[in-house]
């Protein structure tokens, strides 16, 4: 990568943005159309004459912290487009999301379809969807534990719009609904893991070095085979009785993140995972309150006496959002997670930097201003661990101009005392980061 492809990429943006700063106060008198700020995926407006819609965007993350493992300064430098198109009719719809762009850090191309289904009602109380597609479900923010599905830690923690953190999955939803209770079944045959930290992009704490490390080598875990018993199955049975939300929640299929280690190969693997869980959530307090727990089976740990796998947790959450003042919203979650059969995991992993907490909190806050008729919005996220004494703050400025043009600024700023933990290992790659896109 030389100097000069740094140099035009970000001149390039640079001038974007001097127009856009250019055009925003007179802009910001107009009434402008209401946007989506959430990270899930957008629905096209349904219509049986396939219109085509997209957009252009510039996505640049600069590192703050210098890294002793990766010389690499910038963490993100893309330039992508995509293309959109939707369709319903006579009980059947179809979607589809392509995406082509550049990185500006390997100089290649890629092209990923993050949405290509067809969905269909077999019957009246019966929807199929078939198909890549876009798959949530749960009730925390930036917090998951019965969500299972895919996602990509590297384009969260490097400045990327949040819906990037929804990676998609191939699979089969079908979905029933009654009067007793409504369930999804999701099938995918399969296993979608998340894209998670290679060390190619950002670095990473590693237990056999004993310090933070980055490629090459780049991390290449095995995967599950591509045999039928391979693939993932999830399902939520769901019903609201006096206004109160309640949800089961199943899966079985593997850890998305390779959590496992074969001594024999000295390579790490994707192990089998069972989990069980539930949630609730219904109007409460002035806002909304929310509680969900999962119970996660390793069913390769041997009750925690395998040293290369991780025991049986229990995971707790609870939240409540609600807006404190007009157009100033503020959300609180605190999270724990258990670690059962601590006692021989203490005796197979003698070191406490190499093992996890027996017990592990995470604080979180999330504060939204909207301003100029919601054509600014000030948000910050922030995650602190007590028990890990780390953080991840991610603060954001979003500037919409028009029907067409909208920009973000913002960092993710993180950090903790010890290197193992989950955010103190990211210290190195702290960012911050600038978006334009272009909506058509």
């Amino acid at each position: 990568m030389t100097h000069m492809k740094y140099t035009f990429i970000w001149l390039s943006i640079s001038a974007i943005f001097s127009l856009l700063h250019s055009t925003l106060l007179a802009a910001a008198e107009d009434e402008w159309s209401d946007w989506d700020e959430g990270w899930a995926e957008e629905e096209p407006a349904t219509t049986p004459l396939l219109p085509v819609s997209g957009f252009l965007e510039s996505t640049n993350s600069y590192r703050t912290n210098n890294s002793d493992a990766l010389a690499e300064e910038w963490v993100a430098q893309d330039l992508r487009g995509r293309i959109q198109t939707y369709y319903q009719d006579h009980g059947i719809t179809a979607s589809y999301k392509g995406e082509l762009y550049f990185d500006g850090i390997t100089s290649e191309w890629h092209g990923i379809n993050r949405e290509a289904y067809l969905g269909f009602s077999p019957l009246s109380a019966i929807d199929v969807r078939a198909g890549r597609q876009i798959l949530t479900w749960g009730t925390g923010d930036l917090l998951f534990l019965n969500d299972f599905f895919p996602k990509d830690w590297v384009a969260f923690f490097s400045g990327y719009d949040q819906q990037y953190l929804k990676a998609p999955s191939d699979a089969l939803k079908t979905s029933g609904y009654s009067e007793l209770v409504n369930v999804d079944i999701i099938w995918s045959p399969k296993f979608d893991p998340d894209n998670y930290i290679t060390g190619e992009k950002l670095v990473y704490f590693s237990p056999f070095v004993d310090d933070v490390v980055a490629a090459p080598p780049a991390v290449n875990a095995r995967k599950p085979g591509a045999n039928l018993k391979d693939g993932e199955l999830s399902a939520r049975f769901y019903k609201t009785v006096q206004g109160i939300e309640y949800v089961m929640y199943l899966y079985q299929g593997f850890f998305k993140t390779p959590e496992g280690y074969d001594p024999a190969e000295q390579r790490l693997y994707f192990p089998k995972l069972q989990s069980l869980g539930a949630s609730a959530r219904a109007s409460a307090l002035g806002g909304i309150t929310n509680i969900e727990f999962a119970h996660w089976v390793s069913k390769e740990s041997d009750q925690g006496t395998n040293p290369y796998v991780p025991n049986n947790q229990t995971r707790f959450l609870i939240g409540y959002e609600s807006e404190i003042v007009r157009n100033l919203t503020a959300n609180f979650q605190i999270y724990s997670e258990y670690t059962h059969h601590y006692s021989k995991l203490k005796e197979k992993i003698p070191s406490p930097d190499d093992r996890p907490r027996k017990a592990r909190q995470v604080i979180t806050t999330r504060w939204t201003l909207n301003t100029q008729q919601s054509n600014i919005v000030y948000s910050a996220f922030l995650f602190y661990s007590p028990s890990d004494d780390d953080y991840y703050l991610i603060p954001n400025i979003m500037v919409r101009i028009g029907d067409s043009w909208q920009i973000n600024g913002g960092a993710n700023v993180l950090g903790g005392s010890k290197e193992h933990t989950l955010f103190g290992q990211m210290e190195q790659n702290s960012n911050i980061y600038a978006r334009a896109k272009f909506i058509f």
